[in-house]
This record gives C-alpha cells, sequence and structure tokens, in this order.
C-alpha cells in the first residue's frame, strides 16, 4: 500500500492499493496490539484508520471538499459530540498545540468521552446543552471552527448561537445535515430549506457535499458567519 499525505490535511494520510482506498490518521495514542484492526504500519510508523461509515467527518474529507480544511493546531468546538469517534479523529488531527471543545449533554455518551479525553489531553469535555452556549462561555476561548452533529431540526439556530459566542470571524462552520430530521422532503428540498436558514441567520454557506456512498440523505455544509 503507498502512503501519501492529504494536501488540505497536513495530519491526514491516503492509503491506495489495487483494492481498497483507506483515510489515515497518524494517533495521538500510542499503538497496541488491540488496536491492531483499526491501524496499519508502515515504514515503522503506525497509521490509524480513519472509517467513513462511522464517521460523517471521515466521509466529507474522503467526499474531497475543497472548504473542509482543520489544520494542526487548530481550536474546534464540536456540537453534539455523541460517543468521541469523531471527536478522536479531530484530536489526531489538531495535535498537542489545538484544542477540540466537546460539547455534549447525554450523561451516557459522556462516560465514553471522559474515558476518551483521559488518553488524549487535548480533549475538553462540556457536558450541557449545545442550545444554551452562555452556560459555558467561561470555558471556551475563540475557536477557528464549529463542527455540528447535532441530528436536530434546529441546528441551524443552535449553530448560530455558538458562532456568536465563539467562532473566530475567519473561522469556519462544518454542518452535517440529515435530512430524516427535517419536516421537509424529500432530502434535496430538506437541504436546500436548511440553507435558507442559515442564511437568514448570517451563515453563509460556502460549499455543500451530499455522502453517498457512505451515507444517504446526509449532506455536509461547509459556512462562514457574518453577522446581520
Amino acid at each position: 500500500m503507498q502512503i501519501e499525505p492529504l494536501p488540505r490535511f497536513p495530519a491526514l494520510f491516503v492509503g491506495t492499493s489495487p483494492t481498497q482506498q483507506l483515510l489515515l490518521s497518524l494517533p495521538f495514542r500510542e499503538h497496541t496490539d488491540s488496536d491492531s484492526e483499526n491501524n496499519i504500519q508502515r515504514d515503522n510508523k503506525w497509521y490509524r484508520k480513519l472509517n467513513p461509515f462511522s464517521s460523517v467527518f471521515a466521509a466529507s474529507v474522503l467526499a474531497g471538499m475543497h472548504h473542509l480544511n482543520i489544520p494542526s493546531g487548530s481550536t474546534v468546538i464540536f456540537l453534539g459530540a455523541g460517543r468521541g469517534l469523531t471527536v478522536s479523529y479531530l484530536s489526531d488531527i489538531v495535535g498537542l498545540t489545538g484544542k477540540i471543545y466537546a460539547v455534549e449533554k447525554d450523561p451516557q455518551y459522556f462516560q465514553d468521552l471522559t474515558r476518551l479525553a483521559e488518553s488524549q489531553p487535548n480533549i475538553e469535555l462540556i457536558l450541557k446543552d449545545a442550545n444554551h452556549p452562555d452556560e459555558y462561555e467561561s470555558s471556551v476561548v475563540k475557536v477557528d471552527a464549529i463542527l455540528s452533529e447535532l441530528g436536530a431540526n434546529d441546528q441551524p439556530e443552535i449553530i448560530q448561537k455558538n458562532a456568536q459566542h465563539f467562532l473566530d470571524h475567519n473561522g469556519v462552520i462544518i454542518s452535517v445535515v440529515d435530512a430524516s430530521v427535517s419536516n421537509v422532503q424529500p432530502a434535496e428540498l430538506a437541504f436546500s430549506e436548511v440553507v435558507q436558514r442559515m442564511r437568514h441567520l448570517g451563515l453563509k454557506p460556502i460549499e455543500q457535499c451530499t455522502l453517498e456512498p457512505f451515507y444517504r440523505d446526509i449532506a455536509c455544509l461547509i459556512a462562514r458567519y457574518n453577522p446581520l
């Protein structure tokens, strides 16, 4: 397998063979034998496999989105961090000089996130509802990116609130849009309706991509925040 850096993400790599293409990172944690299924070794380095079928962010990277760029050293706030798989991928990407604020309101998910943060110290956990950023504004500095996977119909409004509080003026918004939570169908109309709402809130979409074959009726939207 030939492994080459991914130009848009210096911390990510693409492994190519005649039968497959893999998205890879240099793992934050040291490799252990129990990780062998999710890692490969080449030239005395261990690379971690990023699964696009388990992480919408990984699928978005493989979809080739031009404006999806989180450099090493970035500070990111992740709204709806879930059990933490994508959080751990982002931790690898931003490295020791970066930081991930993982916002999650579900205590069950938060247990998994706590175990993750114990081994990846650039992750800071926030057990709060992302709809109320004023409740955690004292814990978060200005961020370079907002990543949202809330799976909620009011996601644009929640993103806008967090952008007001935390997003640097040059920052980027990465929004995962699930058409199944929308009152508008089919999926194409649901995506268009979200784009219109984002524009009304001062969130200017600059790129959009659906994520087949990894996910059906899910899109990734990249936006900038221009306060009205």
